[in-house]
């Protein structure tokens, strides 16, 4: 093996380390931080009825339908989170959860509160959706495993 391909593969691997830190170190906390906590509010909302402030604070941001998108954003910083912190449909699930910090910034604008949280969530899980999860993912298994072939237009 020659110096320039040792170097490219040196390379590649160090690119496909820090796509793996990054999915963890942002999806990781979100889900822990925010979104283990709306999941399990969303839970009690849809299965129990239990009453959940979030909604009429979707309801007084002027969604229609505030209690779906209450729901969607429990999803986003929960699951979402999860599935691309494994890498898992990365760029379907990193474009959910950039969705919502992009509306979780306008509310923190609107509201006159900081931005700063929601922003910085947002940008990587954008910077996922522009590279993909890298070589050390889910979606790299699904990639090599013909029997997951189904699962190859969503997983890339």
């Amino acid at each position: 093996m020659n110096t320039d391909n040792q170097s490219h593969v040196q390379q590649s691997k160090a690119l496909a380390a820090g796509l793996l830190l990054l999915r963890i170190g942002a999806g990781i906390p979100l889900l822990f931080v925010h979104g283990w906590q709306k999941l399990a509010d969303a839970g009690g909302f849809v299965f129990a009825g239990h009453p959940w402030g979030f909604v009429g604070l979707v309801n007084s941001l002027g969604f229609p339908f505030p209690a779906f998108f209450a729901v969607c954003a429990a999803l986003g910083e929960s699951v979402c989170a999860l599935s691309a912190a494994c890498g898992l449909f990365t760029r379907v699930t990193a474009a959910a959860v950039t969705t919502t910090m992009a509306v979780a910034m306008y509310c923190s604008f609107k509201s006159g509160t900081p931005v700063e949280n929601a922003y910085l969530y947002a940008i990587p899980f954008a910077v996922l959706i522009v590279t993909g999860p890298g070589q050390f993912s889910s979606d790299e298994l699904i990639q090599r495993a013909p029997a997951f072939s189904y699962f190859h237009l969503v997983s890339r």
